[in-house]
């Protein structure tokens, strides 16, 4: 049968059509588990045909491969904090993510404790191709204090401009991650092949989420 795009998805319904893509995607991950993509990839065709829902976004979630390259392109912001989130909890942090209402000026609350002092990182992530420039870095610095924390840390899938580099020098407070830094610690943390298993990481992080009651990750 011949997957046209264009039999797909009904631009009168779009509502409709996105509250139904969602719940599909949630009953094929959960029959899947993402660990067979041509299965769910005939799956989710032939039911979208019956739900006119478009197939089009669900091809590009799953066949789409995500790569160092192209995080910005292939991740939602959101997916990309819980991604961050996860790759501080290996690193035995309690994590919470913030919920996307808040404007704190940070996305995530990574608290770890030890005999002799408890440390606190608020975590900005910015998921985009443009460099981030210095008055994001400025404004993760003034919610260091509110929250309480020890340091900051500015999180991209970019690179940062000099003036931010040079503000976060001065501060000796923030620490900047840009995309090669980000990449090298994923394949320390996660192995070389981290970019095949980034949906599982994600999801892995979103559940442990939902079963711990304050929102925290443990380790």
């Amino acid at each position: 049968m011949s997957k046209d795009l264009r039999l797909l998805g009904t631009p009168d319904d779009g509502a409709k059509s996105n509250h139904a893509q969602r719940r599909l995607l949630d009953e094929l991950e959960a029959q899947y588990r993402c660990s067979d993509i041509g299965a769910l990839f005939d799956a989710s065709y032939e039911i979208c045909l019956t739900r006119w829902i478009n197939f089009a976004s669900i091809r590009a979630k799953y066949l789409e491969a995500i790569t160092e390259q192209n995080l910005a392109e292939t991740l939602s912001p959101r997916e990309f904090e819980f991604l961050i989130g996860a790759l501080y909890s290996s690193l035995g942090y309690d994590v919470h993510v913030t919920q996307q209402t808040r404007d704190g000026g940070h996305d995530i609350m990574a608290t770890k404790e030890s005999s002799r002092s408890t440390e606190r990182l608020l975590i900005e992530c910015k998921c985009t191709r443009s460099p981030v420039r210095v008055g994001v870095v400025r404004q993760l610095m003034g919610t260091l204090d509110v929250y309480n924390a020890t340091s900051g840390v500015l999180v991209t899938t970019s690179q940062f401009t000099t003036a931010a580099y040079k503000f976060a020098k001065d501060t000796a407070r923030l620490e900047l991650i840009d995309h090669a830094e980000l990449c090298r610690r994923f394949n320390s943390r996660f192995g070389p092949n981290w970019t095949v298993r980034t949906s599982q990481i994600i999801t892995g992080v979103r559940a442990d989420l939902a079963d711990t009651k304050n929102g925290a990750v443990g380790q």
